[in-house]
């Protein structure tokens, strides 16, 4: 054992960390040159023109108009920038933080929407086992999906210790909060890994501009939770790297375990995680760094299960697996009503129904489809690439991130009023047209933030590019999803707002130098 620890610190890691840091940089750079390109010429629309609700159309956008709207941007951001060394932080912060709750209080309060479908079962569901009654265990939805009862062990939750009557809006109310909380652990992240106030402010600026997010505060699914213990344990894990104190590392790993049991999903921040504690290991080559890595695996894999269990003990009956995720593989690289790789019920709850709810003989079926599915990309390739454009652009192109389609397509549960009626019916092209702008920028500048991250050598820079291309490939493989995009663009914002002062600072260099060059050749 001590030969293997000797061999690890002798070990020369600068070449590996630089090695790293060069292909995370250019590689979420080269996803967001494509995205950049896409969006200015086509847009992704998401609309209710069919019977199935979601439905997905291309749009061709007029370049001459994007570019106009990007310019007015930048505009305003200098003029921002202008006045930025007479902006305190700290009320920035605040400012942040009120502007997100008030709006996202105003705007829960308009629309009144109650959950519909899933978000109505898993709401449902917690509300009876506050009650004791367990009879939804034995269901065909929480039978096919066990991983649920993380976020109905979260509603119940907060149904016992926040019993209001309308618990509909008591909980898209938590969803403000939590948004408002990683507004602020995002502000924090900036803080520590890019130290400049301009980045900070434009930061804040950005998240104050994006809409998107606050008008998805009233789906009640647990994506919003889930990113804020996802953030935090990203705000706690840079923390470590800052000054190397074990609380921050483990309180890291819990926040990732907690968001692991609302979503899922959130494996993919905790697998970023490990991935930044193993550069922390090239860089100060500490092997505590290991442990952390261990512990945030067993937090992010076992809480879920453990919620899982509890459930199980509680009702006195058993949970099976699940659809297994080969399934969701296979369902990824198949064909679906809405756009490629979206929902299928086909391959995902079909082929675990068909196999007698057995997860292994599902799972072998499903390695069958996709190794069907691969014979048919191999052999046309020209399918193939349209496939997976067709499955990227429908979930990143799509600036509203269903933010405002959830809405329209939710019951409620009083009538809404006129701003909630407003977003959802007459002013939709309004919004759709302002976040198809503010998205093209954010993409525009997160490029060429990522552009500044290649060429500093901070490894702590990558913590949010690991993020991004981990939902990137992620998606792009399994379930395809525009709403599940919208926490990865958030994510976009501090590196866009690095780009965004890069290159305002590169303007205030040339502008004078030109202007010069201009008076001496005409006199």
């Amino acid at each position: 054992m001590n030969k293997i620890i000797s061999v690890l610190k002798a070990l020369d890691t600068e070449k590996p960390l630089k090695f790293m840091h060069i292909a995370v940089s250019a590689s979420c750079a080269l996803l967001l040159l494509i995205l950049t390109a896409v969006s200015l010429f086509r847009t992704t629309d998401m609309n209710m023109d069919n019977s199935w609700l979601e439905n997905i159309e291309y749009i061709k956008d007029n370049i001459f108009v994007n570019l106009c709207a990007l310019a007015c941007f930048f505009l305003l951001f200098y003029i921002i920038r202008l006045y930025a060394d007479k902006i305190n932080l700290k009320y920035i912060k605040i400012a942040l933080v009120s502007w997100v709750i008030i709006m996202g209080l105003i705007w829960v309060l308009s629309v009144k929407s109650a959950p519909t479908q899933d978000s109505s079962i898993v709401i449902n569901a917690a509300g009876e086992f506050l009650k004791g009654d367990y009879g939804r265990m034995n269901s065909a939805y929480l039978q096919n999906f066990p991983y649920q009862l993380g976020y109905i062990f979260f509603s119940e939750f907060l149904m016992r210790i926040l019993r209001f009557k309308n618990v509909f809006l008591t909980l898209q109310a938590v969803n403000v909060i939590c948004l408002a909380v990683s507004y602020i652990s995002i502000l924090d992240i900036v803080k520590i890994t890019l130290k400049k106030n301009t980045v900070y402010i434009f930061s804040a600026f950005l998240l104050m501009m994006c809409f998107q997010p606050v008008l998805f505060t009233t789906f009640l699914y647990g994506n919003l939770p889930a990113f804020m213990f996802a953030a935090l344990a990203v705000r706690f894990s840079l923390k470590y790297f800052e000054n190397n104190l074990k609380r921050d590392a483990l309180l890291s790993a819990l926040f990732i375990g907690i968001s692991s049991i609302i979503k899922l999903n959130s494996l993919i921040v905790a697998v970023a995680l490990c991935a930044m504690f193993f550069l922390h290991f090239l860089k100060t080559k500490k092997l505590l760094n290991f442990a952390f890595i261990a512990l945030i695996l067993i937090s992010g894999a076992m809480l879920n299960t453990l919620t899982i269990k509890q459930y199980e003990w509680r009702s006195g009956e058993k949970m099976g697996e699940g659809v297994p995720m080969v399934s969701w593989l296979a369902m990824g690289v198949n064909e679906a009503v809405v756009s490629p790789g979206w929902f299928n019920a086909m391959y995902a709850t079909g082929t675990y129904e068909a196999a007698g709810m057995d997860a292994a003989k599902a799972s072998e079926e499903s390695v069958r489809i996709i190794k069907e599915r691969l014979k048919v990309f191999s052999e046309d390739p020209k399918y193939a690439a349209s496939f997976f454009y067709e499955k990227f652009a429908s979930q990143w192109n799509e600036p509203t991130y269903q933010s405002i389609w959830t809405n329209q397509v939710r019951s409620h549960y009083a009538e809404p009023n006129r701003l909630g009626n407003y977003i959802c019916g007459d002013g939709e092209k309004t919004f759709k047209i302002y976040m198809g702008f503010y998205q093209q920028f954010i993409f525009l500048c997160c490029l060429m933030g990522l552009a500044v991250c290649l060429k500093r050598g901070n490894y702590t820079y990558l913590i949010l590019p690991v993020i991004i291309l981990g939902g990137f490939l992620y998606h792009m493989l399994f379930e395809a999803k525009s709403q599940y995009m919208l926490t990865y663009f958030v994510l976009m914002i501090p590196i866009a707002a690095l780009g965004l002062d890069s290159f305002l600072d590169k303007t205030e260099i040339c502008v004078p130098k030109v202007k010069k060059y201009i008076l001496r050749r005409r006199s």
